[in-house]
């Protein structure tokens, strides 16, 4: 689906939408029905995977920018989807439904000067965006056992925040969590390449508290 199409090339990105009906993706109905956390998390992943794929990490270049050439040269191709971070969110760059799955995106149309390059623009939709379709909208095209632990932490996590009232608290910290990110303007966590001696947080056991979650168990932590 072609939802909006920029009205030049120096205008905001077109917006498009990529639906494969859910007989074809094949997801299990578990993630995609089974509850909302579930189907959040599953979007997630999704998002993630699908924006790996449009950076190159399945091997493809089709929906690389062409490097600015003036005003006469080529420029413009981008095909992108919202990236997320570290936090896993409600999302509608992913929908999932008993139905379908749509991934939704945004193409800045190729062109050179102020006209657009017909032929370019359909090579990235009828090949680069079929190929990333191909490799992060399908069930058998990624990493079920990822995918099934990203479901099940952020199960997790949905059912640990929800205890925290009952328990009396307002946060929890498990213990091994690590603490330092990678940068300043990097939110991932800090690994021990990056700073060999890491420390890992451990809760004194003056504050410790256990929480039982579905998947993990039962987990320790301040």
């Amino acid at each position: 689906f072609i939802d909006k199409v920029q009205s030049d090339p120096y205008a905001p990105p077109s917006m498009i939408r990529a639906r494969v009906p859910m007989a074809k993706a094949g997801f299990p109905a578990e993630y995609v029905t089974g509850s909302r956390i579930q189907n959040i998390a599953l979007v997630d992943f999704i998002t993630r995977a699908f924006s790996d794929v449009l950076a190159g990490g399945s091997g493809t270049d089709w929906t690389a920018a062409a490097a600015g050439g003036g005003w006469s040269g080529s420029k413009g191709g981008d095909l992108k989807i919202d990236t997320p971070g570290q936090y896993v969110l409600p999302r509608t760059s992913v929908v999932a439904t008993k139905e379908f799955l749509e991934a939704r995106l945004t193409l800045a149309l190729p062109a050179r000067g102020r006209t657009i390059e017909g032929y370019r623009a359909a090579e990235i939709v009828g090949e680069g965006l079929k190929q990333a379709v191909h490799s992060a909208l399908r069930y058998e095209a990624l990493d079920k056992s990822a995918l099934k632990a990203h479901i099940e932490a952020v199960v997790d996590q949905d059912s640990l925040r929800s205890q925290l009232d009952a328990k009396g608290l307002c946060a929890f910290v498990g213990n091994g969590s690590v603490l330092p990110r990678k940068s300043g303007v990097d939110d991932r966590p800090m690994t021990k390449v990056d700073e060999p001696n890491l420390v890992l947080f451990s809760s004194p056991a003056s504050m410790e508290v256990s929480i039982d979650l579905p998947y993990a168990g039962t987990v320790r932590g301040m």
